[in-house]
């Protein structure tokens, strides 16, 4: 399942859970989330509406694994605010730094398929850690 663009995975990954025999015939293997360097620390700050989701952090939430994409299109210290964002939310999924464009050969693919990482008590328990720190 993909979710292009600033979608909130929430509502996707949970109606494998609610549905008793979809539960029953599927599972999600792992949540890859691709990153923008360039662009995410916007996308993460921009001002919203009241009450409205923070799609870039819930997407980072639910990630079992991160392709930071575009790295040759920013500065080092860039990445490393970029990363530090990352881990504010995402403490624990691995980040791969790739150029999709430039590199595509280089995404290691034995590692982000077939990952059997997605574990909705571990998104669950991310989520409420963060909201006790928000509040």
């Amino acid at each position: 399942i993909e979710t292009t663009g600033l979608a909130d995975p929430g509502p996707v990954c949970k109606t494998f859970y609610a549905d008793e025999e979809l539960r029953a015939r599927t599972r999600i293997d792992g949540v890859l989330t691709l990153v923008d360097a360039c662009h995410f620390l916007q996308q993460l700050k921009r001002d919203r509406s009241d009450g409205s989701v923070n799609e870039s952090a819930q997407q980072v939430a639910f990630a079992d694994k991160i392709l930071l994409n575009k790295v040759d299109a920013v500065s080092e210290a860039v990445l490393q605010e970029v990363e530090a964002e990352i881990r504010g939310i995402n403490s624990i999924c691995p980040v791969v730094r790739c150029s999709l464009s430039a590199r595509p050969n280089e995404v290691p693919l034995d590692e982000l398929l077939a990952a059997q990482s997605f574990s909705l008590d571990r998104v669950l328990q991310e989520m409420s850690v963060e909201e006790v720190v928000n509040d």
